[in-house]
């Protein structure tokens, strides 16, 4: 389990926040699931951008590296959001 964390505050509400995690790490974002207005969208790029309730968007720019970091770095990415639920990159890139 990637022991690494690193921490992504909320945007203001309107605004487009763009990203890049961490590959092999925990990558924690201020927001909880419920915050988010629809499923997150992956673009022609390999990044996702998500809508949050408060008007704002974050686009999680190297999306697709994450997925593969097992391959690349040798450790799995997770992304946990404020209320504890639990991303695994790989898995959310294969339903998109």
């Amino acid at each position: 389990m990637p022991k690494d964390v690193c921490n992504i505050v909320l945007p203001e509400a309107g605004t487009t926040e763009v990203i890049n995690l961490k590959p092999g790490q925990v990558n924690t974002l201020a927001f909880a699931s419920d915050q988010m207005v629809t499923t997150p969208k992956l673009l022609a790029d390999g990044s996702i951008e998500i809508s949050l309730i408060n008007g704002s968007t974050v686009v999680i720019q190297n999306f697709e590296e994450l997925a593969f970091s097992a391959d690349s770095c040798g450790r799995d990415t997770i992304i946990q959001l404020s209320d504890n639920t639990i991303i695994y990159p790989e898995e959310m890139f294969a339903q998109l």
